[in-house]
């Protein structure tokens, strides 16, 4: 599998990784008001850029966060940690944004952001939500990112799960008949 060529074709999200430290200590236990943060074995992968052959799982994919539908068919996946999101991405096959199959849900932990309008200040770059409009997507009230003309195979959407505590989902083309339901089954503990 070609690491490289995956993050090229996802050039509005980071293309570049820096594992500068995660948005709380490698760890930390997950509590009803904290963010997930990510395991000091997550935090070596994703400095590693070690790749899961097969892609993890439901409930191991990220540490608190539980993604209860993930569809079928992701051959791969790569866990993520920046300094304030927390993040995996199932791959499937294909390298071309018509055919790429791809679900990346992150966790943004920052405790500036409350509301939804928050997702739409330049500063919350998790998928660049400044030109969004609200929506509904698996009962949650979400923003919905107003992709540019280049970027229309991708599909985000973002809401606040808490105070301080933001939950984005990417699919690419193929997978936006699913996004109500992967939506509709992410658990943040």
């Amino acid at each position: 599998m070609k690491k490289i060529a995956v993050f090229t074709v996802l050039p509005m999200l980071s293309a570049a990784f820096v594992v500068a430290g995660a948005a709380g200590p490698a760890g930390a236990t997950v509590g009803k008001g904290s963010c997930p943060t990510p395991t000091k074995a997550d935090v070596a992968r994703a400095a590693a850029d070690t790749v899961d052959e097969p892609a993890r799982g439901s409930d191991d994919a990220l540490d608190g966060v539980r993604v209860k539908y993930i569809p079928k068919g992701f051959l791969a996946g790569q866990v993520r940690v920046e300094p304030k999101q927390y993040a995996y991405q199932w791959l499937g096959q294909g390298y071309t944004p018509d055919k790429y199959r791809n679900l990346w849900v992150r966790i943004t932990c920052d405790p500036s952001l409350v509301k939804l309008a928050d997702l739409r200040k330049p500063s919350f770059d998790s998928g660049e939500f400044v030109k969004s409009k609200k929506g509904k997507v698996g009962g949650r009230t979400v923003l919905v990112r107003i992709p540019h003309k280049e970027f229309r195979e991708f599909r985000d959407v973002a809401w606040v799960e808490r105070k301080g505590v933001v939950v984005t989902v990417t699919v690419s083309q193929p997978l936006f008949a699913d996004l109500d339901k992967i939506v509709k089954g992410i658990r943040v503990k």
